[in-house]
């Protein structure tokens, strides 16, 4: 079973984020809408993977993730980015080295198990998350 920290600050994204996990996954899922949210999530629980919507109102992506990894709780997890702007090539090559990926909103059953493929990878050390 899968931790899942699922992190967007539009609610109906995350409304169709969790729907599309938990129909094609068995797993935990805590969600949150603010940054605030994000690290007391972190600071109470691990995770297996962390996924973060890049473009929050607040903070970046980016940042968010920044201020993630000085949680305990952040070290065994894989980061990815959620976006809603595939074709933004800058985002992909900006955050390529520095998150597992970066899938593309709405989240359906292929995305989710790209997903999956590259938490495989980073689990083996192929790949840095």
């Amino acid at each position: 079973m899968y931790r899942i920290l699922l992190i967007d600050d539009n609610r109906d994204d995350l409304n169709q984020s969790q729907r599309a996990l938990k129909a094609t996954l068995d797993c935990v899922l805590v969600m949150a809408i603010t940054t605030t949210e994000a690290i007391n999530a972190c600071e109470s629980g691990e995770f297996d993977i962390i996924l973060i919507d890049v473009n929050m109102p607040d903070i970046s992506g980016p940042r968010l993730k920044a201020l993630l990894e000085q949680q305990q709780s952040m070290r065994s997890a894989c980061v990815m980015y959620l976006t809603g702007t595939p074709t933004d090539h800058r985002l992909h090559q900006h955050v390529a080295g520095n998150v597992g990926a970066v899938l593309i909103k709405p989240l359906d059953q292929a995305r989710i198990e790209e997903m999956l493929f590259h938490l495989e990878v980073w689990a083996d050390g192929l790949e840095d998350c």
